[in-house]
């Protein structure tokens, strides 16, 4: 039972803070798009704006990935119903790597 709870809290807390990342993105990408919108020429802001869209879509991916690979590990790590503190740990390496 706790390990099914932790489990489930650990994958919510995974989901907050993916979130939390997406947002801190979002702000990142918008401040960048704003000190773009500086450059006078357009050849130059149009470059630098479409590299900026480019980077926030890689990084949204990153995250999501991210995400996925350890909600996987997670999921496999308490197969068995019951979930260590090792178990954990692996599970968020693995998301890392």
């Amino acid at each position: 039972m706790w390990d099914e709870l932790a489990v489930r809290i650990l994958g919510i807390l995974a989901c907050v803070g993916m979130l939390l990342v997406l947002i801190l993105l979002h702000e990142a990408t918008k401040y960048l798009r704003e000190q773009a919108r500086r450059v006078e020429n357009g050849v130059a802001r149009e470059l630098v704006m479409s590299a900026i869209a480019e980077a926030e879509l890689v990084g949204v991916d990153a995250v999501y990935a991210t995400n996925q690979a350890f909600a996987d590990a997670l999921r496999r790590s308490s197969a068995d119903g019951k979930l260590s503190k090792e178990d954990a740990v692996r599970a968020m390496q693995i998301a890392i790597d």
